[in-house]
This record gives structure tokens, C-alpha cells and sequence, in this order.
């Protein structure tokens, strides 16, 4: 009779401090724990006016129905001017867009190709506000930005759509390559002598 209320208290005792604990007075909300959609291997296209602005492939995308959030992984996008032609063309791992503020952010070997800018940008993360035309990295996360014949590599970036600019906040570093230098590199890599 002991043995049997000893393994009783121990059981109990295992079932009191194992068990979790329910937070009945905090109420989980379903529609931002579950996606109200899930699409896989798919393309979404973005009309404005009529007029395509932009497409976006993905591998997995889940949009949440009350932050009107989407995510979306193994992402290729692109949007269009309103002449119809490819303004910005770009990949990256994982992407979030926030629909309501129009902020998107992307992770992950994000690549980005900007034919307004005429200059490619690769970095781990970079973030979009889409009402204010700003791009974006993390105060200490590093860019790359490659234009023409000039390399550029510098953390805490900030891009300007509307004005057309661009600047780092931290050191940045780069090479700029001109005719003449080009002329020399073309003839050295052709086995020529006049380096």
C-alpha cells in the first residue's frame, strides 16, 4: 500500500509540474496565426490603372487576412513604368510585404537590377517603402552596387527614388574603372604588352 501511494505521489507530482500551462485570458488571433492563402510554384501579377506593375514568382507565397501581410520564399520579381517596360528586376531568398504600409523587405541573397538607377544592388537584406520611393539596408548590413565601371561596397545604405540618389552612412569602399584603365585591362587580357 505505501509502494502504490508513493508511485501515486510521484506520478501526480510529474503530472502537475510537466503539465503546460493554457493562458485561457489571452486570446491567440486565427487569421494571423493561419494564412488565409497558401500558393505554391506561383505567379502573382499587379495591375494599377489598367496597366501591369508588377510580377512576382515565388516558390511558397502566404498572404495573412487581417495584416494583409504576405511572405514568400525562392521569390523573382519584377515592376514595370507606365510605359509598360521593366523599371526594377530582382531575386532573393524570403520576402515580406506589408500591403497596408506598403513596406517590403527582402532577405536572403536579395539581387536587385534598377533601370532607373542603371545600377544592380546585392546585399543579405534590403527594405522598400513604397510611399516614400526609399530602399534600404540595416545600419551595419553591407551593399554592393555595381554601375557601369564602378564598384561600390558600404553598410548602412540608403537609395532615394525620387531624387535619384544614393548614400553611405558607414565607410564604404570601391573601384572605378575609366577608358583608359579599360583600354589597358582589354589589352592585358588579350595577351597584349601595353599594360
Amino acid at each position: 500500500m505505501k509502494i502504490n501511494f508513493c508511485i501515486f505521489t510521484i506520478l501526480f507530482s510529474l503530472l502537475i509540474f510537466s503539465s503546460c500551462s493554457l493562458k485561457y485570458d489571452q486570446k491567440k488571433d486565427v487569421e494571423e496565426v493561419n494564412p488565409e492563402f497558401i500558393f505554391e510554384n506561383t505567379t502573382f501579377k499587379r495591375y494599377e490603372n489598367g496597366n501591369l506593375s508588377a510580377v512576382v514568382t515565388a516558390s511558397t507565397m502566404e498572404r495573412y487576412k487581417k495584416s494583409q501581410a504576405v511572405y514568400a520564399d525562392n521569390v523573382n520579381f519584377s515592376t514595370y513604368n507606365s510605359q509598360n517596360q521593366i523599371d526594377n528586376d530582382g531575386s532573393c531568398g524570403l520576402m515580406m510585404a506589408d500591403t497596408k504600409t506598403n513596406d517590403f523587405q527582402f532577405f536572403d541573397g536579395v539581387r536587385l537590377f534598377s533601370n532607373s538607377f542603371g545600377a544592380s544592388f546585392s546585399a543579405d537584406s534590403l527594405k522598400w517603402n513604397g510611399n516614400n520611393q526609399q530602399l534600404t539596408s540595416g545600419r551595419n548590413d553591407y551593399v554592393l552596387i555595381e554601375k557601369d565601371n564602378t564598384t561600390l561596397y558600404g553598410s548602412g545604405f540608403s537609395a532615394s527614388g525620387v531624387s535619384q540618389s544614393f548614400l553611405f552612412k558607414n565607410s564604404a569602399e570601391g573601384s572605378v574603372l575609366t577608358e583608359n584603365m579599360q583600354d589597358a585591362q582589354n589589352t592585358a587580357n588579350n595577351g597584349g604588352e601595353n599594360f
